[in-house]
């Protein structure tokens, strides 16, 4: 944590252990409708709001999940039978095939971005493009008619969604009935980690043909074939 100095507050130490350590919180990320300001609710404080008031001031964008030494949004949707590209190597992005640092994490903007320029022009092996790059990246938590303003214009979801490195896609995964728990809290709806959704793409590449994976169910995270169709949860740094 860079933010940490010998001047910090001894509380502030001790937060940071935590979250290093484990789940932190997890919290209800909404923009501000007049202004688009983010807001982080503990669900407690969400539900102090009365619906007409969150309806009216708020939209909601997602769940900020704070744990494992990372913080994430994560979107309330996921799409499946997506590929991650087809087999070849994507410039300028790390390989790890017998190398060290997969699960380290990763500058996941820098690493979308490099997938999404290099397969813009790609179509082999059956697979045009980056089909789950570009299904997160094209990811609206919420749109223009929806009433949220930027300096006095009503615009789309501005948050730049992408998908998950390793470490970010396991703290779904160990964390995955803590999540559900506020989802079913706040949305009350069908949308399950545990009900919905198997297996994820992440943003890191292990090979020329294989990309890295996770199960959202058991944990496991492997290397497999870019071409296969796997599910995709779009998250966001912001």
């Amino acid at each position: 944590f860079a933010d940490i100095t010998e001047s910090s507050r001894a509380s502030l130490f001790a937060e940071r252990i935590r979250w290093a350590a484990g789940l932190l919180d997890i919290r209800v990320a909404a923009d501000r409708k007049r202004d688009g300001k983010k807001f982080y609710f503990t669900v407690e404080e969400w539900q102090t709001i009365d619906n007409a008031g969150r309806s009216e001031e708020f939209a909601l964008r997602g769940l900020r999940i704070r744990a494992d030494g990372v913080s994430f949004v994560m979107a309330l949707q996921f799409y499946n039978n997506k590929a991650w590209g087809s087999r070849t190597t994507v410039a300028d992005l790390m390989s790890y095939a017998g190398v060290p640092g997969a699960w380290g994490h990763q500058d996941v903007a820098r690493n979308n971005a490099r997938i999404l320029e290099y397969y813009a022009d790609k179509n082999a092996d059956e697979v045009v493009g980056a089909p789950a790059a570009e299904a997160a990246n094209g990811y609206h938590a919420y749109l223009e008619g929806d009433g949220v303003m930027v300096n006095g214009v009503a615009v789309d979801d501005q948050t730049k969604w992408l998908l998950p490195d390793v470490p970010q896609a396991f703290a779904m995964y160990r964390h995955r009935k803590a999540i559900d728990a506020v989802i079913a809290q706040v949305w009350g709806q069908a949308f399950t980690l545990e009900k919905s959704v198997d297996i994820i793409w992440t943003c890191v590449q292990y090979s020329s043909t294989d990309a890295f994976r996770l199960s959202v169910l058991s944990g496991r995270v492997y290397s497999e074939s870019k071409t296969i169709n796997y599910s995709v949860i779009p998250i966001s740094e912001e």
